[in-house]
């Protein structure tokens, strides 16, 4: 495995273990699960605009460029926002490195999608490129910050992981650096990783949705490829009591009896 395929290993399984919380997985099936009633469908022309209100009033970030005088090396980094942020990109966005709290990079605004990297995505503002500068050697294991600002959204990201400095390599061209950056958002810092079992009387066709809602709130929607459905649902706060909803293009939308919890533990809900 060469050097980049191995910073980008190590460094996603990073970001997305400092993003978990508990191991534990809870197990909804029994305790809140109420008898089997009849389904109740509501007739549905179009399918639903689901989706997670990513909005907040984060003021942009005064984020300054460090002086290339005061470090010796540099690594090179061209990162892909995934397609549910990227959909809200600008000229205005904005990305930064801070290494052990010092600001290594600044870039604004994305870059448009061509050559190689332009086959993942048509989306005009999804990359970043940030020349990182450093001093560090390549044995030290140094707290990484790679922090996005949305513009439109008016949210800040921003993720954290342990990596190594590793002078004059170029990542996110031979392969794909792309973030998910959605569980890192400060209006939403309760995430639960969800596995939905799907009742017996559903089967699921192309273009099916499962969703889940906090009152009326859409924290998740997730599209459907089986009986099983794996999605992230986001809470505001511990143990919020959410509701799921079904998307079937013949039989409308269906709100199922049963809810479940929002918290940082995985959760399992198998649904009758």
């Amino acid at each position: 495995m060469n050097k980049s395929l191995l910073f980008l290993a190590t460094l996603m399984a990073a970001l997305i273990l400092g993003g978990c919380t508990s191991s534990g997985i809870k197990d909804e099936e029994e305790d809140v699960n109420p008898p089997a009633q009849e389904r109740v469908w509501t007739p549905a022309q179009t399918a639903p605009e689901w989706k997670v209100d990513w909005t907040s009033n984060v003021q942009k970030p005064n984020w300054e460029s460090p002086d290339p005088q005061d470090f010796e090396n540099w690594m090179l980094l061209v990162v892909r926002i995934d397609d549910k942020l990227a959909a809200y990109g600008s000229q205005d966005d904005l990305m930064a490195v801070q290494i052990g709290g010092v600001m290594r990079a600044v870039a604004s605004p994305a870059v448009e999608p061509q050559g190689q990297i332009g086959t993942r995505t048509k989306l005009p503002y999804a990359y970043f490129i940030l020349k990182v500068l450093g001093n560090d050697s390549s044995d030290q294991q140094l707290n990484i910050k790679l922090a996005y600002y949305n513009a439109k959204l008016k949210q800040l990201f921003e993720v954290e992981g342990q990596e190594h400095f590793v002078a004059e390599i170029v990542y996110g061209v031979e392969e794909d650096f792309c973030i998910d950056f959605t569980p890192y958002c400060s209006k939403y810092p309760v995430n639960t990783a969800l596995t939905v079992n799907l009742p017996e009387d559903i089967t699921p066709a192309t273009g099916d949705l499962l969703a889940v809602f906090v009152g009326d709130e859409c924290r998740g929607v997730q599209e459907v490829q089986g009986n099983v459905v794996q999605m992230t649902a986001y809470g505001k706060q511990e143990n919020e009591n959410a509701s799921l909803r079904y998307y079937n293009a013949i039989k409308g939308i269906t709100t199922f009896e049963q809810t479940t919890s929002l918290s940082s533990s995985p959760t399992v809900v198998t649904l009758k």
